[in-house]
């Protein structure tokens, strides 16, 4: 690059990153680095390089200025620790990388995207066994199609396992980083299984060199940056002359076999590899005198061991099977009579105590002294305890004494709801610790949440890269075994007043959505829903959901007949099936749980709050108020209550729950979000009979007096004659809606267009203009986010769960701004606020691309779907 250009790198701070910045600045370019150090360090700063700290998702707000050139790099980039991170992963690499994209639209530069080499891996199905390699390859296909269609220049690339200075070491260090540390420690070399698998190592000033050609010269995809000699795991190893110091570890979930690499693109653009693998490992070995060998011994503090043993036990007795080479002695609480049997031959147990449960307080007194008998007799590589818990304590006790490095692992510890007392303990023992794992991404939060600080992540020594590779083959076997042991083969009963295909609401949508995607082999869903229609099926399956219809009828006295039927109709499928759990889909649907238990049946429950009601209205009536007890006593009973939005979740907290999850709905963005032919869309406005310059006002919901259509027609006659408003969806209100068109003059602007399948929703969204919906309350409102993911502006009140999601520029001002929020009962107020989207494009295509990155992050089913399986089902059926 010979003219001096404004180039931004995000991850500028990162291993690659940090080396192109170098590199570009020495050229004379202003570069603009954009981190947010997840993985990046201020280590790694150039001096001359602009830093700007932050998440990729916020690139507009954070570089204002107008660059030549992208190189997008800050994206998550562990193959296999993802397995473990799905929602970082999400967060980092589509909602981040969103942003980079409509950055780059906005400022018409060109864009280089660093993807990743996995999209080839073993013939193409690589891309399918890890969240990173899934995400990055969706992520070239975004890039490719939009440079394609906004007519950007763009170019792909593909990077092969980058090594060379600056390269991270733990969690998310590289493979050849891992053996440079085990080498220099003398630690036994962890190879994962089976040790043959393939990869094209490539040294990182090859890589930046080859980003700086194709930055100057190249255009469009498949770029593969790599050395085209392969190399397996076993041969480096040899090249770091490990011998048989070698210990194989189990084969870890998206590790792909083999690397395909096309390198013939990069190289037309003149470049060519300098340096080689072996050339480099013999230089540090040159340079790096080996570690003395050392034992492979670790010591383990366990609160229990067989024959008492949960998930935890077990997992670490099946990866001690796995690694027949390395020792592992157990400092445990003797805990019963009955004497222990070690359940591995490689695991030798130290019991202390009396044989009672009482052993567990005493082990962190017994148990330091029976481990500093052991590490004066032996050699380790580190200390480690299996959960947080008294076995923890023992470690820190010791740990302190000898300084001796100490990992602790979370296992299927649950800890979304501890105690203050516990969270005091909790967050002591995991500050003494050197390192603390989660075995996902949630319980990781949820485990700072509770200590009020983050995981240390100190080193271990001599031991650390060992370490690494144990403690995720450890978390590797939980998250596997926490499906089976938690969910494989479950039963699950839902009672939901409606369902599909005809009745359908938020939470209806959310039942089917949620069930869609969970294995049904793991669990089977049965749901109990009223006959609306006399034709409709008793039952038929729905997706993933045995769907059985009881009663007859829409009135008011066939919805009161409805609640003891169905308790009816669950005894009768519960003698059948015998239910793990059940699920009641709002608050009324507890009173035929509450019926079953009653008499006899104490199946534990879950309660979702999907009300969009008031609680006055929905509780203060005197027919209901007579029952709140009833309603009460179901609440505290829920093994787990979900509310979908803060405002719900106080609900529960008024009949004393004391911690909801709350986990609100969501939005199949790639459906709502997806680009419709042009043809597909106008075919819908030429039904509508929509014209040049018309405005089309969309509204989808009940037509019932909380959602307040009349205020919406009432302000279209305020509004311009060529804007009009689309209704859809049916209720009792609707005669004196229409009613209300006709008293107001503007029957032809206002269209009534009664059902429409959910499916078919998003092109009647794309061919309007702006989504309105001034709701009078609302428990959160899934139209409203389906808008949003769609790219409409959305106007509406911030009344219940509304606040969770839609921020006004004026109220509040802290906030990204994702709608405009209007008074209740306001025409006028929804007047304004739809000339004012009318009048300023630019502002609201700002807004619609604030509020559809907020919608990807953090309302997508899938995650949603997650959250669900981890907080809610699981909880109800361990």
């Amino acid at each position: 690059m010979n003219a001096r250009k404004t180039i931004v790198v995000t991850g500028g701070a990162g291993f690659v990153g940090s080396h192109l910045c170098e590199r570009l600045q020495r050229e004379g370019h202003r570069v603009i680095s954009l981190d947010n150090y997840f993985a990046g360090s201020r280590d790694n700063h150039v001096s001359g390089v602009e830093y700007r700290e932050g998440h990729t998702k916020d690139i507009a707000r954070l570089i204002p200025e107008t660059p030549d050139l992208i190189f997008h790099l800050g994206e998550y980039s562990r193959v296999e620790q993802s397995v473990l991170e799905p929602d970082i992963v999400h967060d980092l690499n589509i909602v981040g990388t969103k942003g980079v994209v409509e950055f780059w639209k906005s400022k018409r530069c060109k864009l280089v995207y660093a993807g990743s080499s996995t999209k080839f891996g073993d013939s193409g199905a690589a891309r399918y066994t890890s969240p990173y390699a899934s995400t990055k390859a969706d992520n070239t296909e975004l890039v490719r199609e939009t440079g394609e269609r906004e007519g950007l220049p763009y170019a792909i690339t593909y990077f092969y396992n980058v090594y060379g200075p600056r390269e991270r070491s733990g969690v998310y260090g590289t493979v050849v980083e891992h053996f440079k540390r085990m080498y220099s420690a003398g630690s036994p070399c962890a190879v994962v299984r089976p040790g043959t698998q393939e990869r094209n190592f490539t040294h990182v000033s090859d890589i930046v060199d080859a980003l700086i050609r194709v930055g100057e010269k190249g255009q469009g995809d498949e770029y593969g940056l790599g050395n085209e000699k392969a190399y397996s795991i076993f041969d480096l190893a040899k090249l770091f002359g490990f011998g048989d110091n070698i210990v194989m570890f189990p084969e870890r979930s998206g590790n792909r076999m083999t690397s395909t690499l096309d390198a013939s693109k990069v190289r037309s653009l003149g470049w060519e590899t300098q340096q080689t693998l072996p050339a480099y490992i013999e230089a540090f070995v040159r340079e790096h005198p080996k570690g003395t060998p050392r034992d492979k011994r670790v010591l383990v503090f366990s609160t229990t061991m067989h024959p008492v043993a949960g998930l935890a036990e077990e997992a670490f007795a099946e990866l001690a099977l796995a690694l027949p080479d390395v020792a592992f002695d157990v400092v445990t609480a003797r805990f019963t009579k009955k004497a222990g049997i070690a359940p591995a031959p490689n695991i030798t147990l130290h019991p202390v105590g009396f044989g009672v449960p009482f052993d567990k307080f005493l082990l962190p007194f017994l148990g330091p002294l029976k481990a500093l008998s052991l590490w004066r007799s032996r050699s380790y590589l580190f200390a480690w305890s299996l959960m947080a818990s008294y076995a923890t304590l023992a470690g820190i006790i010791f740990k302190n004494m000898v300084k001796a490095p100490l990992l602790v692992t979370l296992a299927d510890q649950g800890l979304d709801d501890v105690p203050l007392p516990h969270r005091l303990l909790l967050s002591l023992m995991l500050s003494q610790a050197d390192q603390v794992y989660g075995t996902h991404g949630a319980q990781e939060k949820d485990a700072m949440a509770a200590s009020g600080s983050a995981l240390p992540r100190n080193t271990l020594g001599e031991g650390d890269a060992f370490a690494n590779a144990l403690r995720f083959a450890y978390a590797d076997i939980i998250r596997k075994s926490q499906t089976v042991y938690r969910t494989a083969g479950k039963k699950i009963l839902i009672f939901s007043l409606a369902y599909f295909p005809k009745h359908v609401g938020g939470a209806e949508v959310a039942i089917k959505e949620i069930t869609d995607r969970i294995d049904p082999e793991e669990v089977t869903f049965h749901l109990i829903t009223l006959r609306f229609e006399r034709d409709a099926p008793a039952h038929e399956r729905i997706g993933n959901v045995d769907v059985y219809r009881v009663g007859g009828g829409a009135g008011y006295l066939a919805k009161m007949l409805f609640i003891p039927q169905a308790a009816w109709k669950a005894l009768a499928l519960n003698r059948r099936y015998r239910y793990d759990g059940m699920w009641s889909m709002m608050s009324y649907m507890l009173f035929p749980v509450l019926i079953m238990r009653a008499l006899g049946i104490r199946v534990p429950f879950a309660l979702s709050l999907q009300e969009g009601d008031t609680f006055e209205h929905m509780f203060n009536r005197p027919h209901v108020a007579l029952l709140r007890p009833f309603l009460a006593s179901g609440f505290r009973s829920a093994r787990v209550v979900q509310a979908i939005s803060t405002y719900l979740a106080e609900w529960a907290r008024r009949f004393n729950v004391n911690a909801p999850v709350v986990i609100g709905n969501g939005v199949d963005t790639a459906r709502f979000g997806k680009e419709y032919p042009e043809s597909d869309v106008n075919e819908i406005k030429d039904e509508l009979g929509k014209k040049m310059g018309d405005v089309y006002l969309i509204t989808s919901s009940r037509l019932v007096k909380k959602n307040a259509v009349d205020v919406l027609i009432k302000a279209l006659a305020l509004l311009p004659p060529n804007v009009h408003a689309l209704i859809l969806g049916e209720g009792p209100d609707e005669s004196e809606l229409r009613a209300l068109a006709t008293a107001k003059g503007i029957t032809g602007r206002v269209k009534f267009l009664g059902h429409v399948g959910h499916d078919s929703l998003p092109l009647y969204l794309k061919a309007s203009d702006i989504f309105v919906r001034a709701s009078r309350s609302e428990g959160m409102g899934n139209s409203f986010i389906e808008a949003m993911a769609a790219g409409l502006p959305v106007i509406a009140t911030q009344e219940g769960g509304l606040s969770d999601f839609l921020f006004d520029e004026k109220k509040n001002p802290e906030k990204p701004i994702t709608g405009w929020a209007v008074e209740v009962d306001s025409p006028e107020d929804i007047a304004h606020k739809v000339l004012d989207v009318m009048s300023q494009r630019e502002k609201t295509a700002a807004v619609v691309r604030t509020a559809r990155a907020m919608v990807v992050e953090k309302y997508d089913w899938e995650l949603i779907a997650r959250e669900m399986r981890e907080k809610v089902f699981s909880k109800l059926l361990s």
